[in-house]
């Protein structure tokens, strides 16, 4: 539902836009290749998965030399799962040196342009807006094809929903008549680390050109698509702290379930849009089937949008 929302919303875009052929241009600058540095900071990021959605803020830096590209980014969600309350009246928390944290990751992923290609295509420039509608003036040139490979490293935590996962309880001093709890009411951190290798293709290029009528004009775009397996190198989960309701004679009960079997690999598709020598928007979306505590497919299922103000430098 949320896919065909979004499809729908480039459907209603592109159908505003309209274009002016036959303008006279000249070409100031070409380059299908450059070498650039970008960076951006958030402005709209959210997370989905089977269980809940949370906002986060994504900083990151990107940049490109030759056929070798790098990125790494921060994130910093603004809730913590934990601080929820769970249904039936239970009361659950995580007992974790990061229970009063807000989940975060860093990831660095590095690039290799194994192929690239420079073939023929029509160049949009941004010329003005009346109301709803944008022109553009379209100009034949060059632009860069490539196909990557890359590989990359994520660590972090995130508070962790167990509801329709597979949860081995392994209890503290148990007291005799104590039930113990149910996967559904069971929230608690998990620090992860997880490797991420794939392919991404996409395109590239920078143009300048004095357009009559309408002036000195350029245009950009990196645009990149890329499907990566995720493997999970290691992960940790913290015990939890139970209480079963209607039970009075000892308040928590302590339980382990760090021996929890893991899924270990996962896949995910995405794709980012941004601008790369000057002040404007990077977009991004992701969606894939994680890794983390086996479950249903729909547990281990996530999608995520982002936004972001971004700058950058031509640096060739």
């Amino acid at each position: 539902m949320k896919n065909a929302l979004f499809i729908s919303g480039i459907f209603v875009l592109s159908s505003c836009l309209t274009y002016s052929q036959g303008v006279e241009m000249e070409f100031t600058k070409e380059n299908p290749n450059p070498t650039f540095i970008q960076g951006h900071i958030p402005f709209l990021c959210i997370d989905f998965n089977s269980t809940n959605f949370n906002f986060f803020a994504d900083f990151g830096l990107k940049g490109k030399v030759g056929r070798f590209y790098g990125e790494a980014d921060y994130r910093l969600c603004y809730l913590n799962g934990l601080e929820q309350s769970s249904d039936d009246g239970y009361e659950i928390t995580g007992n974790s040196i990061y229970e009063y944290e807000l989940p975060k990751s860093v990831r660095i992923n590095l690039g290799y342009m194994f192929i690239r290609k420079e073939v023929p295509a029509s160049i949009n420039f941004k010329m003005k807006s009346e109301g709803r509608t944008t022109y553009y003036v379209k100009a034949p040139s060059t632009k860069s094809y490539f196909l990557m490979a890359d590989a990359g490293i994520n660590k972090g935590f995130n508070w962790l929903d167990c509801k329709d996962k597979q949860v081995t309880f392994e209890g503290v001093n148990v007291p005799a008549g104590f039930e113990g709890p149910e996967p559904r009411l069971v929230r608690t951190m998990m620090d992860y680390t997880t490797l991420q290798i794939g392919i991404s293709t996409g395109s590239i290029g920078y143009w300048e050109a004095d357009i009559k009528d309408y002036g000195h004009r350029r245009t950009e775009r990196f645009k990149r698509f890329y499907l990566d397996m995720i493997i999970l190198l290691n992960s940790t989960l913290d015990p939890i702290n139970y209480k079963q309701e209607g039970y009075e004679e000892q308040k928590y009960v302590q339980y382990n379930i760090d021996n929890s079997p893991r899924q270990n690999i996962g896949v995910c598709l995405g794709a980012s849009i941004n601008d790369i020598s000057r002040f404007g928007i990077e977009m991004g979306a992701e969606a894939g089937y994680y890794p983390g505590l086996k479950g249903t497919f729909g547990s281990c299922f996530g999608f995520s949008i982002k936004s972001a103000f971004s700058w950058g430098k031509i640096l060739n």
